[in-house]
């Protein structure tokens, strides 16, 4: 997926079958064909004449306040047929088959964590081999896991796991993780952890909206 991120303020403009990113200081041709999302980190102006193309393109544009916390998008038309929603809902209403959905979120997440401490596990300086150790049979025992308030516990584990690693990766930085606190962040890793967090919550919409799933229905 390609993202065009906007964190300068400044006005989107039509121009022809193009749309001009235009800050006090430059002017940006965005190329509106090679794009999905565009992110607005600074104030942005626009008209309906820029939505109208954005929607021809199919190009998502998502709205973030000051903070990083995302507060609105604009989502070309998509329509959602009925049929989509109940079997949606109907899923997440049977006990067996939301729990396996929600055991495939779960599980891939905690297969990305693993990926980046094995990812430096493999470098001499970092000694994660534990950590590693642990948090592939965390992945294992989600086979044995019964109920949604399980999983959750569950995943509480593995994300301790996973950031028990952080201040081992980062011995040589000026950084520092100690904990996860988000409200608000304990400090500038954990800003840059929850800004980061809070992109990747706009892709995931895209794709929900691709995809012509309800992102309100929430299988965890």
């Amino acid at each position: 997926m390609n993202n065009f991120y906007l964190v300068k303020s400044g006005t989107l403009k039509r121009k022809d079958s193009s749309v001009v990113y235009i800050t006090e200081d430059d002017e940006h041709l965005i190329p509106i064909e090679q794009i999905d999302s565009l992110f607005c980190l600074g104030e942005i102006n626009l008209n309906k004449r820029v939505l109208e193309l954005l929607n021809k393109f199919g190009i998502e544009i998502l709205f973030f306040n000051y903070y990083g916390t995302l507060i609105g998008r604009f989502s070309p038309v998509n329509p959602k047929t009925g049929n989509i929603f109940f079997e949606q809902a109907h899923c997440y209403e049977s006990a067996q088959h939301r729990l396996f959905v929600a055991k495939a979120i779960q599980k891939a997440s905690l297969h990305n964590s693993l990926c980046l401490l094995k990812y430096y596990g493999k470098k001499k300086e970092y000694n994660l081999d534990s950590q590693i150790e642990k948090l592939e049979m965390a992945i294992l025992e989600l086979d044995t896991v019964e109920s949604i308030e399980e999983l959750l516990l569950h995943e509480a584990r593995g994300k301790k796991i996973y950031y028990s690693g952080f201040d081992t990766i980062l011995n040589k930085s000026l950084f520092r993780f100690e904990r996860r606190e988000t409200q608000p962040p304990l400090n500038e890793f954990n800003s840059m952890m929850s800004f980061g967090y809070h992109l990747l919550y706009g892709v995931v919409l895209k794709e929900l909206d691709m995809s012509r799933l309800y992102p309100e229905i929430a299988f965890i």
